[in-house]
């Protein structure tokens, strides 16, 4: 089809102007799916054999705008949204689900609760003597990951810039050899010996 020879340039044929965005115009069923696409995208986390998807936010006011979406925050949104269920409460677990939250925000909650919640872990190893295959930084990693079962209140806090004490810490040994002609020696938690920072606190933590 010809254009009109004194048609302004952007009209369309005929001489009728042609109308903004009605070349990116969608019917209106078109946008109602992308809409829901959109929709699911927010809600909706995905398992899949290799692994999770769609695990990312559009926390940007405009990433659904071409499909008239605000985006925005809304704190009474997400209050009326978001709920925790209690599944499980005892003296030593909580178990619960989280509705209704994105994944940063999950993962900020299960760092505060790490950070918050008192517990007795190895923070400093003295090693006087390796030869084993084990680097001394990574066997210091690794006794820093093995769980202690011990009652936090027994403790005092201790401040970050003191020395260690009968009174906020407790120490460990851990003494292992392999014999020639042994292949290998397995080392487990159930190795490790507690050896009493004081006579006070033997008597206290026996």
């Amino acid at each position: 089809m010809k254009r009109d020879r004194d048609a302004p340039a952007g009209a369309a044929p005929g001489g009728y102007p042609a109308s903004a965005g009605a070349a990116s115009s969608r019917p209106p069923k078109e946008n109602a799916a992308s809409g829901r696409r959109a929709k699911e995208e927010q809600e909706v986390l995905r398992l899949t054999t290799e692994g999770p998807a769609n695990v990312d936010t559009k926390d940007f006011c405009g990433a659904f705008a071409a499909l008239d979406i605000d985006n925005s925050w809304d704190t009474a949104e997400f209050k009326s949204g978001f709920s925790i269920n209690i599944t499980k409460f005892t003296d030593v677990l909580v178990e619960f689900d989280m509705l209704g939250i994105d994944p940063p925000l999950a993962n900020a909650f299960r760092r505060i609760l790490i950070a918050e919640v008192p517990t007795v872990a190895i923070s400093r190893v003295t090693v006087y003597q390796n030869t084993g295959v084990v680097h001394d930084e990574n066997l210091a990693h690794r006794l820093g990951l093995v769980p202690i079962k011990f009652e936090p209140d027994l403790l005092e806090w201790k401040p970050s810039d003191a020395d260690f004490t009968d009174q906020d810490s407790v120490m460990f040994t851990l003494q292992a050899k392999c014999e020639h002609g042994s292949d290998k020696i397995s080392v487990y938690s159930k190795d490790l010996c507690w050896k009493p920072l004081s006579e006070e606190q033997a008597k206290a933590l026996k």
